[in-house]
């Protein structure tokens, strides 16, 4: 018994790193949001650090962009849209505050197609 619970506790530890082990840091692991995006392996969790981050994002399936709040860790873009989201499923993005202030068009643009690649519905999320 007592060498089991020693066992059990290790077990526990391996089992909660590997959970874990497809998260990175920006800006610590990559210089952008963008680069973490790019590099990953899905799903990935993509810890941002506190700061304010200039750009433009193409997300794919299964990111997720994990602000540290939104008071401190904040997006935005000079032009355009500051996310964009096509053709990708199971996407969150917590504690992250998306701010255009009237300088992009769209805070985050989704679009879905049909069979054929074309334009099914599209769906505008208008910063305000």
């Amino acid at each position: 018994m007592e060498k089991f619970i020693p066992s059990l506790i290790v077990s526990a530890l391996l089992i909660t790193q590997s959970l874990y082990a497809d998260n990175v840091r920006v800006p610590q692991d990559y210089a952008t949001i963008q680069a973490a995006i790019d590099a990953s392996d899905q799903p990935r969790i993509i810890d941002i650090f506190p700061g304010i981050y200039r750009e433009n994002l193409m997300l794919k399936s299964g990111i997720t962009l994990r602000g540290q709040s939104t008071e401190t860790t904040i997006l935005t873009a000079s032009e355009g849209k500051i996310i964009a989201i096509a053709e990708a499923q199971e996407i969150t993005i917590e504690n992250l505050r998306i701010d255009g202030k009237n300088k992009c068009k769209y805070g985050i643009f989704l679009i879905q197609t049909d069979l054929h690649g074309a334009p099914s519905s599209k769906f505008l999320f208008k910063i305000t």
